[in-house]
């Protein structure tokens, strides 16, 4: 007999007629049924923070804030993360972070951590690159990379809590790179 921790699996177990029909008692398979298409609806709601940056940018020509700001709703969870850059330069790095302050806008800390665990995307003449990860599996991904070798950042926080504010800035910018955007992928918590 399961625990009453133990989870349901998530999946989705479509009903049959005969399932819900008038009069038909509500048995443990049913419930065990209807539990897993919960966890399964549960397991995919998230929503997206996205901060975009269009045109050129440079770290020494903005301040913290280029791209937006966001506040947090409720508490989240980051399941995974994406750095996006339209060119991403001839040369050099594309380094964004993201301060993360209090509903009293006190720094708590930046969302990635620095030198070896940034989030950094090397600028080797590629448009159209994305590297990220998905914190849910531990797995990193990237798109039209080429050859570079990009760094696939660790977080300093994997939960968000409500009225916390998310502020990217850019540290570093590849020489001539322009339109880039860093996407939050989180659920409620």
């Amino acid at each position: 007999m399961a625990g009453l921790s133990d989870l349901v699996i998530s999946a989705v177990n479509k009903f049959r007629n005969g399932e819900v029909a008038n009069n038909r008692p509500n048995s443990e398979a049913l419930q065990t049924k209807v539990a897993s298409n919960i966890n399964f609806l549960i397991d995919k709601t998230f929503y997206d923070e996205q901060f975009a940056i269009n045109g050129f940018f440079n770290a020494n020509s903005f301040d913290n804030g280029v791209g937006g700001a966001s506040r947090i709703l409720f508490d989240s969870e980051i399941m995974s993360y994406q750095l996006y850059t339209r060119f991403n330069g001839s040369s050099g790095s594309n380094i964004l972070n993201a301060e993360v302050r209090d509903e009293d806008g006190l720094l708590i800390g930046n969302l990635f951590g620095s030198g070896g665990d940034s989030l950094l995307l090397p600028g080797n003449n590629r448009t159209n690159v994305i590297i990220g990860k998905d914190v849910v599996s531990g797995t990193n991904f990237a798109n039209n990379i080429g050859t570079a070798s990009p760094q696939y950042g660790d977080l300093n926080f994997t939960t968000l809590l409500s009225g916390w504010m998310i502020i990217p800035f850019v540290e570093s910018n590849g020489n001539g790179a322009y339109n880039a955007s860093l996407k939050l992928r989180m659920r409620g918590v």
